[in-house]
């Protein structure tokens, strides 16, 4: 029987990959596993990641670095929320890039047994509009995913 000793849970903070991350947390206490939480960070595709921002009161940055500074602080307030039970094995990790691809390049290189992500169950237009994350990752994912289907709308 398969076990599952590495779990990543990808997050973009909202209520959706939270109730995923719960659930991943929940799954890796019971399984004694490993878990890593992952986000990406994504500049927009029609700007130029070099494009320089400028933000009162902040050093002048690019946008990519902008990118990142708020994702990091996004990481930390989303995670100080979080209810780790004692013990779990719990990293935190964030990279650049498109997000089901790095999703899956990640779970390859964490030798990941389980990708457990959040889905919002769009449907219609902002389906084929926003497409799916998570039907994208299911495609190209070295390892089983798990999806969690959260009533949030939006």
């Amino acid at each position: 029987m398969k076990t599952f000793d590495r779990i990543i849970v990808p997050v973009d903070f909202s209520q959706c990959s939270r109730t995923a991350l719960n659930y991943a947390i929940s799954l890796a206490d019971q399984l004694g596993a490993k878990l890593r939480v992952l986000h990406i960070c994504e500049v927009p595709a029609l700007v130029s990641p070099d494009l320089v921002v400028t933000i009162p009161d902040q050093p002048t940055q690019t946008i990519s670095e902008w990118v990142k500074n708020e994702a990091e602080l996004g990481m930390d307030k989303f995670m100080a929320e979080v209810v780790k039970p004692e013990g779990l094995d719990v990293e935190v990790k964030l990279v650049t890039g498109d997000a089901p691809e790095m999703i899956a390049k990640e779970a390859e290189l964490y030798k990941a047994d389980l990708v457990v992500m959040g889905t919002h169950g769009r449907k219609g237009m902002a389906h084929l509009i926003m497409g799916s994350v998570a039907e994208r990752t299911l495609r190209i994912s070295p390892c089983p995913v798990l999806t969690i289907r959260s009533t949030e709308q939006g």
